[in-house]
């Protein structure tokens, strides 16, 4: 089974439908990828304090 295939998200009907638009508009087929936006944009707003603690939990999972 491909890594990005191995766990399953659940979210409501009205996120999903969210997500389905988002995708349409920056011409992505997969949830994953466009989940993966989301985080990248998010961690670009955040400050520099915040990315290194980001990182530290997210190397220590």
């Amino acid at each position: 089974m491909p890594k990005n295939q191995k766990k399953s998200l659940k979210v409501s009907a009205e996120t999903y439908k969210d997500m389905k638009v988002l995708k349409t508009i920056e011409h992505v087929s997969f949830d994953y990828e466009i989940i993966q936006l989301l985080i990248d944009q998010y961690y670009k707003d955040m400050t520099e304090e915040q990315q290194r603690r980001y990182t530290v939990l997210r190397e220590n999972m």
